[in-house]
């Protein structure tokens, strides 16, 4: 499975409808952040999590990590979680 499949996948389960992108947004805004675009979406989200400042990746490893998924890639982490919030019954 491809990382946006796993993100759509999760997403719709919780009841985000559209495409992926449209997901991400609402799910990120549905969490409190705000911005113009989705990187903006993600680095408010990542700031509400104290997540330290820093680039796109390294603020998403980061934050993946702080979340338990530590092995492999940047790419591996977040198909673990994504998988891993579909699964969740």
């Amino acid at each position: 499975m491809q990382i946006n499949d796993a993100i759509s996948t999760a997403l719709a389960k919780e009841g985000y409808p559209g495409g992926v992108d449209d997901q991400v947004v609402d799910w990120l805004q549905a969490a409190g952040a705000t911005g113009g675009n989705i990187d903006d979406l993600w680095h408010s989200y990542w700031d509400s999590q104290l997540v330290p400042a820093g680039q796109y990746n390294d603020k998403y490893a980061i934050w993946l990590t702080a979340l338990g998924f530590t092995q492999g890639s940047l790419d591996d982490k977040q198909l673990a979680y994504w998988t891993d919030r579909y699964s969740q019954p």
